[in-house]
């Protein structure tokens, strides 16, 4: 577990606003997705697992027995041994989708802790904007603040996310601080994410 954690820090997916749009609009549909991926693979692996179990064994039987003329034995040894490796070589592939997909995973699901630790006016632009798909015009005019006021709290409200995010803190430690904290900063090791509580009329 600890080394799938110090994996996970090195190669943390790079994301910017595009991305945590893209995860608050379709999140479940994205985890489904990737649930559904992991599944086939797995089964997958396991029936590649037990070709190349089997192949083995295939290869140790054949050695024992010895039968067969020299040009024949040599080619089915020959195709064994090839389709051996591809067998190896897609487990391997396998293995890396897995991982990255484990990887993606992570991400979107650290990407929906950071907006759930948002507060006041932020959470619900974004809620509005983002996961009910509402429309951009009849959010703002619901808001009853400026376009000006409007842009700002929206992009702070990415802006948080994105920090969050990057920051070192774990997902536990920020579900925990938001709960805890309404009106404080939380220490994220390079900067402060700062919550408001403040109204926004929808």
């Amino acid at each position: 577990e600890a080394v799938v954690r110090y994996i996970w820090e090195v190669c943390m997916l790079e994301i910017n606003d595009v991305y945590i749009k893209g995860i608050l609009g379709d999140h479940t549909i994205l985890l489904e997705n990737i649930h559904k991926r992991i599944l086939d693979i797995h089964s997958e692996l396991l029936d590649t697992d037990g070709l190349i179990r089997s192949l083995s064994i295939k290869k140790i039987d054949w050695d024992k027995e010895g039968g067969g003329s020299g040009g024949i034995k040599k080619d089915l040894t020959d195709a064994m041994l090839m389709h051996q490796r591809l067998a190896r070589e897609r487990e391997l592939e396998l293995r890396t989708e897995m991982f990255r997909l484990t990887e993606e995973e992570e991400s979107i699901n650290r990407v929906w802790v950071c907006f759930h630790a948002l507060r006041g006016r932020e959470y619900i632009l974004l809620d509005c904007l983002y996961v009910q798909k509402l429309p951009y015009k009849a959010v703002q005019e619901d808001s009853h603040v400026s376009h000006r006021t409007f842009e700002k709290v929206r992009m702070q409200a990415l802006k948080k996310i994105l920090r969050m995010y990057e920051s070192e803190i774990s997902n536990l430690q920020i579900i925990n601080l938001s709960n805890k904290l309404s009106d404080k900063p939380i220490d994220t090791g390079s900067s402060h994410v700062r919550y408001e509580q403040l109204t926004l009329k929808i």
